[in-house]
């Protein structure tokens, strides 16, 4: 699997941008924390998502590793969780970067999020790899401080490979924060919906008792 990684970002990466057979900005940024906007994750599937080890610890390293390193540096306006961040700098224009194998679902469905930050501009280009293949690919990015980037993934298999493939000729792409987590099933939600009616309703007869 990660030759079949390797030899598509080659492929890919190496295409310009009008070439390239991808879909753009496939990936939605999301701003989190807004007023009325509740969420809901199970735990992080991800290890070492926010590489406060240091390192890259729980990640394999493919493809082009020069100018790869993780960093306490401040950034991008980042770190955004914790005290370090991952900075890619790959010269090679097939791309290089981290790929790490999850445990899932055959089936299941899950919410990615990372923050991303681009400190130069092109030529450069970053893609997401998900299940055998690539969910996003962008080129020749203009620089940007961290976003929050979140698409919603469907596993074919009890274990999937996750990766993000990196070339930045002139600066670095800063990746931080990166999380996957369950999507309830309908069932799930609606028996978190009616819990959260039971628990309201005993709040109120609380507070009416209490007056």
């Amino acid at each position: 699997m990660l030759k079949t990684i390797l030899t598509t970002a080659a492929l890919v990466l190496a295409l310009p941008a009008s070439a390239t057979v991808f879909s753009k900005n496939t990936l939605v940024p999301v701003f989190a924390n807004q007023p009325g906007v509740i969420s809901f994750s199970g735990g992080n599937l991800v290890s070492n998502g926010s590489f406060e080890t240091g390192d890259f610890s729980g990640w394999e390293q493919v493809g082009d590793t020069s100018f790869t390193f993780v960093t306490d540096e401040l950034a991008g306006g980042g770190p955004t969780d914790g005290d370090f961040h991952a900075a890619f700098g790959p010269l090679d224009p097939g791309g290089g970067g981290i790929v790490q194998l999850i445990n899932t679902t055959a089936g299941g469905v899950y919410t990615l999020s990372f923050d991303l930050a681009n400190l130069g501009g092109p030529p450069n280009a970053y893609g997401v790899f998900w299940d055998g293949g690539f969910v996003s690919i962008d080129f020749d990015l203009d620089s940007f401080d961290y976003q929050t980037f979140t698409t919603t993934l469907t596993a074919s298999t009890s274990s999937t490979e996750l990766g993000f493939i990196f070339y930045n000729e002139p600066s670095f792409f800063l990746l931080d924060n990166i999380s996957l987590a369950v999507v309830p099933e309908p069932a799930t939600w609606a028996m978190m919906i009616l819990g959260f009616g039971l628990v309201g309703g005993t709040l109120r007869r609380r507070r009416h008792v209490a007056a």
